[in-house]
């Protein structure tokens, strides 16, 4: 027996009598430890801004898919979606939904400014189920429906002006 209690408190073995562990100071410095564990989440967040750009490629790319989930653009970057909701909303300032809202209303003005589609038409490829949520969102975001902007930018465009949102 006192061998093996010489033994663990030679830290030959790291169990003590009993089979319990005995407290050896690490070979890292709490310093060290905390340099590697910082160095360590700044070469992940280097792979989180290339997989959030890599997303925003995706979304770019599907925005006009109205099935598009976060969950479809966080599986494409191999990320959790909840890690990638934190990583997104950290690397854009906006959270997905929000993001993809803007994105598809963004995207509606540009067809409403150079196509002559109707309303539900422009509805259809930005991203929406039907003209009326459209519409909704579409408000909400520019504080006018998608006809009263069609009006006005085509009223600002005869007289040789462009909207302030759109230059």
């Amino acid at each position: 027996a006192a061998a093996k209690e010489e033994a663990g408190a030679s830290g030959a073995s790291p169990l003590g009598s009993g089979g319990a562990r005995i407290w050896s100071p690490s070979p890292i410095g709490p310093r060290a430890k905390a340099a590697k564990y910082t160095a360590g989440r700044q070469n992940s967040s280097k792979g989180g801004v290339k997989a959030i750009a890599a997303a925003r490629t995706y979304i770019d790319e599907h925005y006009a898919d109205h099935d598009l989930t976060m969950d479809d653009v966080a599986s494409h970057v191999h990320m959790s979606p909840s890690y990638f909701s934190v990583m997104f909303k950290q690397e854009t300032g906006l959270a997905f939904t929000n993001y993809l809202i803007a994105l598809r209303i963004r995207k509606s003005k540009e067809l409403i400014r150079n196509s002559n589609l109707k309303i539900y038409e422009i509805a259809t490829r930005s991203g929406y189920d039907t003209a009326a949520y459209y519409s909704t969102a579409f408000k909400k975001e520019t504080g006018m429906s998608p006809s009263e902007y069609k009006k006005k930018y085509l009223a600002t465009r005869a007289q040789g002006e462009i909207l302030p949102e759109d230059d």
